[in-house]
């Protein structure tokens, strides 16, 4: 990794996440820097699998919501207009308001 696709970071940490930190890349065999961009890497793949999971719960959510809405207005049209999408003709709407008119 060349310097130029990097960026210097600079992080405080509490003298005792400090000796983690070092304990924790000393047990590993890796430098603490490798152990910073790893845990940061880490984090960015979980944030990124609960963004796609909380989409594919909203999806599912928003399918349910559908399929209800079009069950009750299914169920709201008389029998004989069940299946048409709607419950009126052009034609229909077009004499009433002649009739409307001619009043």
């Amino acid at each position: 990794m060349s310097m130029a696709e990097t960026i210097l970071r600079q992080v405080r940490l509490t003298r005792e996440e400090d000796e983690w930190l070092q304990r924790w890349a000393r047990d590993r065999g890796v430098s603490e820097e490798d152990l910073i961009r790893e845990a940061v890497r880490q984090m960015l793949a979980e944030a990124e699998q609960g963004a796609d999971q909380k989409r594919e719960e909203a999806r599912g959510a928003w399918e349910q919501v559908l399929a209800l809405m079009r069950g009750r207005a299914h169920r709201a049209l008389p029998p004989e207009e069940q299946g048409t999408g709607r419950g009126w003709t052009r034609e229909e709407i077009y004499d009433d308001r002649e009739e409307h008119l001619a009043r």
